[in-house]
């Protein structure tokens, strides 16, 4: 509640008509909530856990002092360049909590997959569902995306039986669309980052 008035400059009742203040979702960086908007749209508000990139901070700063002390007694380590490994990461983890960044990932890969990939995946690309960013409703610490009901990868045996889903050809329509960008030189940076069992959703 104080990120996202604090972000705002508004309370939670201008912002949203209704607001779930137990999480649907839980992890290290941002907790997810579901909320509807005004306009009448439910939605998942990723909210930054407070001061994550102090915690990255303290976190890389003991790293480096681990690393220097692994390669005073490790002869293998000393021919890698941990510090240009730990500095990598922790660019990567400062990108990862940038809510910002994030948005223009998922708007990224929409775009891709709705107006070019179905050049290369056909059908495969135009079934897969990204969700809707509110961008007036994001902040580097707050993003606001459609809330999307679906069933995670990982529990697919809940609905193999079920008409109203075809597992096999969800599974075959993200795996095809996916392998084809990465196969395509020109845009093989648009990818799913992160495509555990959890991270995708089955959809009738």
């Amino acid at each position: 509640k104080n990120t996202i008035e604090n972000d705002f400059k508004k309370s939670l009742p201008e912002l949203y008509v209704e607001f779930d203040p137990i999480p649907v979702a839980s992890a290290s960086i941002a907790q997810v909530y579901k909320a509807t908007t005004h306009a009448g749209n439910i939605v998942a508000v990723k909210i930054r856990r407070p001061h994550v990139d102090r915690a990255i901070a303290s976190d890389m700063k003991i790293f480096r002092i681990l690393a220097l002390i692994a390669q005073i007694f490790s002869g293998n380590l000393r021919h890698i360049n941990l510090r240009h490994i730990l500095k990598q990461l922790e660019e990567w983890l400062h990108a990862e909590v940038d809510f910002f960044n994030e948005a223009n990932n998922i708007q990224n890969m929409q775009d891709y997959y709705q107006r070019l990939a179905h050049q290369e995946s056909g059908e495969y690309a135009q079934a897969i569902e990204f969700p809707h960013v509110y961008n007036e409703l994001s902040s580097q610490n707050v993003l606001v995306m459609s809330f999307i009901e679906g069933i995670p990868v990982r529990k697919w045996r809940d609905v193999e039986n079920n008409p109203e889903y075809d597992v096999e050809a969800s599974l075959k329509a993200s795996l095809v669309a996916t392998m084809r960008a990465w196969m395509n030189e020109e845009h093989s940076l648009v990818f799913h980052g992160d495509p555990h069992p959890s991270n995708m959703l089955l959809l009738p």
